[in-house]
């Protein structure tokens, strides 16, 4: 999703779909102007994607930030209000509800975007004594790390609390007034490795041990069939009352959703069990989202368990599925399709064999398919796209 060139021009989002192979310029978002990048930097937690667009041959240099929804036909948002003439955008990361980006150019504020609202703040003014921020940034237990640059210190290690705002230098690594400029962070675990430089070693790796990233730690995280039921189980070593847990499932791994969500008591070694009694045939991947009190979030490992077919299954496909679904019925049945929350969105009579049903008005999401023969009452979850 890109595009660059001289000359004037218009610059736009394409979508690709791989399943027909075609390739959709987005007319909800098109500027005709000198030749720039469109560059997908990040994803957030709710599937929407981060898009930067910078107009490098324009004077000065133009750019824009946009969020993409696939869910919603693709729709573009932009949440810089338009193009800002004389910077440029930089997305520095999720955390919870907000993402956070930095506007290069004339100034350099740190900004956060609010997904529930629709609204931008600053979080690091210009006044702050920072004369530029750098692009490496890593979000965990409630702060972020990142490198600036002040005239005392050079490109240094800082850190932010998410929930004050306040930033603090956390290491002078080339002391003085030269700059170690930090970057490439990794988390592992409770490390924050990364790479930093100094005038006598050159550029090295660097550890930083940090807290855990949110509050609930996970002693384990398994899932097991049982017949047509699987079984997931957790225990939490450590949590704080009002933490959140989010119980997703997927049938890729890749995409997943939310099918049962738990509060957090808030006593250590609490043990959690849940009954996915409408899984997939064939291999289902669980995981949890992990949301503390403060906004942070991080998913757990991902269980697996396998749910063997049986003459008493719905042979139900495509699944995934798009416009349209396929039953194959040993006879006559009453066909009923509901959202997670167990509210009928549709409801048609099918006929013995294959049955060919029209969900295109449903939107994208995950469902249960319930088929009654007035003998037998099957069921099975399937995800329109």
């Amino acid at each position: 999703m890109a595009r660059t060139g001289t000359g004037a021009g218009p610059v736009n989002l394409f979508c690709y779909n791989p399943a027909n192979t075609t390739l959709t310029a987005l007319t909800s978002y098109t500027q005709t102007l000198a030749s720039g990048n469109v560059n997908i930097v990040n994803i957030t937690p709710d599937n929407k994607l981060w898009v930067v667009v910078t107009y490098y041959n324009t004077t000065p240099v133009q750019g824009e930030m946009l969020l993409v929804d696939p869910a919603n036909n693709n729709a573009v948002t932009s949440i810089t209000n338009g193009i800002v003439t004389g910077t440029n955008y930089a997305f520095g990361f999720n955390s919870g509800n907000y993402a956070y980006f930095v506007q290069n150019g004339a100034t350099r504020p740190l900004q956060r975007y609010d997904r529930t609202n629709g609204t931008t703040t600053t979080v690091i003014p210009t006044s702050n004594g920072f004369t530029a921020m750098a692009n490496f940034f890593a979000a965990t237990d409630g702060k972020a790390y990142f490198s600036a640059t002040t005239a005392a210190s050079g490109a240094e290690l800082y850190s932010l609390d998410l929930a004050t705002n306040v930033t603090t230098l956390v290491s002078d690594i080339n002391a003085g007034t030269f700059s170690s400029t930090p970057n490439g962070f990794t988390q592992v675990g409770n490390t924050l490795y990364f790479s930093a430089k100094t005038e006598t070693e050159g550029r090295e790796l660097y550890a930083l041990t940090i807290t855990n990233p949110v509050a609930i730690q996970l002693e384990q995280f398994t899932a097991h069939n049982s017949g047509r039921i699987n079984v997931i189980s957790w225990i939490n070593r450590k949590e704080d009352a009002g933490d959140v847990m989010e119980l997703q499932a997927a049938t890729d791994g890749k995409t997943f959703h939310t099918i049962a969500t738990f509060t957090a008591s808030g006593k250590a070694n609490t043990g959690y069990t849940y009954d996915d009694v409408h899984p997939f045939i064939g291999l289902n991947y669980y995981r949890l989202a992990l949301k503390s009190v403060d906004g942070n979030m991080q998913y757990s490992d991902i269980a697996k368990a396998i749910v063997k077919d049986s003459p008493a299954s719905v042979d139900v496909y495509p699944n995934p599925a798009g416009n349209n679904i396929n039953l194959v019925l040993p006879k006559a049945a009453k066909v009923r399709v509901s959202g997670i929350n167990g509210i009928a969105t549709l409801q048609v009579k099918a006929n013995s064999g294959r049955n060919t049903i029209d969900i295109s008005t449903l939107p994208a999401g995950l469902y249960l398919l319930q088929v009654n023969d007035g003998e037998q009452l099957y069921s099975q979850r399937f995800i329109k796209q």
